[in-house]
């Protein structure tokens, strides 16, 4: 999912230049930059809940045997 994140967003930073269909180049920008938003949002959730996860895990007794980035 970074990866994902990471290509989309070095696609909204480095914007082909517009000659024609300016509105239809804008229009899907703003979708990308939407799409990136809701991206990053379930990057967070999914993060949280990895931590969550690992503290439960270690709570219950295998902390040393849990893998921790």
């Amino acid at each position: 999912m970074q990866r994902a994140i990471d290509r989309l967003n070095d696609s909204l930073q480095n914007p082909e230049t517009c000659v024609t269909d300016c509105a239809q180049r804008n229009k899907a920008q703003l979708e990308k930059q939407q799409q990136l938003e809701l991206m990053k949002a379930q990057m967070v959730q999914l993060q949280k809940h990895l931590e969550d996860m690992q503290e439960m895990v270690r709570k219950q007794g295998f902390g040393s045997a849990v893998y921790d980035p």
